[in-house]
């Protein structure tokens, strides 16, 4: 049995939802276990700029057990980034990383932590050849699972 610590952006969000959770099923037949851990705030900040620090602080200490427990994992899976748009603490997770991608996420902040996260992966999937090929420049072993 092969176990998976998968990080997404939360219960609702629809990548999760067609990116991760609609494959534990058919994963579990072939002996990957996945064990999600859901950003419990999303990865998305509140509107409200003076909220944003006590949101991001919140999130990312939410995050803590999680990391953790990708220490007992064959593999982490990160959808995304855990706060969007920054690198923050997915290089603490424990290596192999997969970072999956399924939205154009360096065309915001210039890039540089999209880029900065695929480096430090091991392999990047993405959801269409488009964004394979962007995120190809940064990690050779970039692979389309639409």
């Amino acid at each position: 049995m092969i176990t998976a610590a998968t990080f997404t952006g939360g219960r609702y969000v629809p990548s999760a939802r067609f990116r991760v959770r609609q494959m534990v099923g058919a994963l579990g037949r072939e002996g990957v276990r996945i064990r999600e851990f859901a950003a419990p705030l999303g990865s998305y900040p509140p509107a409200s700029r003076a909220l944003r620090p006590a949101w991001a602080a919140a999130s990312l200490a939410a995050r803590l057990p999680g990391i953790a427990s990708s220490y007992r994992a064959d593999v982490t899976f990160l959808q995304r980034e855990m706060l969007s748009t920054f690198a923050t603490l997915e290089g603490l997770t424990h290596a192999p990383r997969v970072l999956d991608v399924d939205d154009a996420i360096w065309l915001l902040r210039g890039g540089s932590f999209a880029r900065r996260i695929a480096e430090r992966c091991e392999a990047v999937v993405c959801g269409n050849g488009f964004l394979a090929e962007w995120f190809g420049q940064w990690n050779p072993r970039t692979h389309v699972i639409a």
